[in-house]
């Protein structure tokens, strides 16, 4: 408000020669400021306030069906824009929510209402930043899925009623570990009897070489 108008009028600079004057339109205020926190200012002063419908966006389309805290951090994180509230326009008394909270998930019908630079439409955007990355992390929960599957049906035991509680994570859990235990003891095995035919094949040579010397005697 009152505050913003005052500090834009005080600190905006009016540049020194056409490129600094070209500098500052683009980045603002934080080109020609000595005070740090001016120039963090400068760089965030120009962001406003846009909306757009998810299902026609670019930026949130591809979170239709994601929590609001997931979709948002997300969004800052690939495109710079920040996800401020949501209109649910499905409603019967649509109202505008700020950040409602990882209980709300988007709908394709909602309106996105965000914090950036310029709108999306005149945004340029990284093509690698629209890949699908929840469509990678499905990919690999299904994988992740087919292979607890796999080995569960490999190495399945009888059920018993010993331990009503026992979850799927305990057995498989379980039988990784006794896995892991019986490959230890095969090796720690194996070490054993190397280091024991080395001994025997030390005092092979050494009683050999002692032979050697008497004879020479």
């Amino acid at each position: 408000g009152l505050s913003t108008l005052v500090s834009l009028l005080v600190h905006t600079s009016t540049g020194q020669s056409e490129y600094m004057s070209a500098l500052h339109n683009v980045y603002g205020e934080a080109v020609m400021s000595q005070e740090p926190w001016q120039q963090v200012y400068g760089r965030h002063s120009g962001n406003e306030i846009y909306h757009i419908q998810l299902q026609k966006s670019v930026f949130f389309s591809q979170y239709e069906g994601e929590t609001f805290p997931r979709a948002s951090a997300d969004a800052h994180h690939r495109f710079g824009v920040a996800l401020l509230a949501v209109l649910d326009s499905e409603a019967a008394s649509p109202r505008l929510q700020l950040n409602p909270g990882p209980q709300y998930k988007l709908k394709g019908g909602d309106f996105c209402f965000y914090m950036s630079v310029t709108r999306e439409e005149y945004s340029k955007i990284n093509p690698e930043a629209l890949k699908s990355v929840p469509q990678r992390r499905n990919e690999n929960l299904e994988q992740i899925a087919l292979a607890l599957q796999k080995y569960h049906n490999e190495h399945e035991l009888p059920v018993t009623n010993e331990d009503p509680d026992e979850s799927v994570f305990d057995t498989i859990t379980s039988l990784m570990g006794n896995n892991i235990s019986r490959m230890a003891r095969k090796f720690t095995i194996t070490g054993d009897h190397n280091s024991e035919n080395e001994e025997n094949e030390k005092k092979k040579v050494t009683s050999s070489n002692n032979n050697g010397v008497m004879s020479n005697s």
